[in-house]
């Protein structure tokens, strides 16, 4: 197998990988009330919307252009996947992954 061959075809892999693994964390998250979302169980804790906005961001860093560059980007911004400004729940949404299914073809 080529090399190009072999790329089109891991990526064929990865795209099928996150595309199942969206549909399944899709699925946990329904079943989550928006307020149980943004809910922390302590101060230390991190409510699951920090969390998957994390999860985004690493995912989005580490995918992006990752046939030509190996992993964490200069342009992420780790510290801010943990902030949301007080009292607005929307900030933390990170879209339908479709800019991370775009990534992996």
């Amino acid at each position: 197998m080529s090399t190009d061959g072999f790329s089109a075809a891991y990526l064929k892999d990865i795209a099928h990988g996150f595309r199942n693994y969206k549909m399944l964390g899709d699925g946990a998250l329904a079943q989550v009330s928006d307020e149980d979302l943004y809910r922390t169980i302590d101060p230390d804790a991190n409510s699951i919307a920090n969390l998957v906005k994390h999860v985004g961001g690493n995912l989005e860093s580490r995918f992006r252009d990752f046939l030509t560059s190996d992993g964490e980007k200069p342009d992420r911004d780790r510290d801010a996947e943990f902030e949301f400004p007080a009292g607005d729940c929307d900030a933390g949404e990170s879209g339908d992954g479709e800019g991370a299914a775009e990534a992996v073809g």
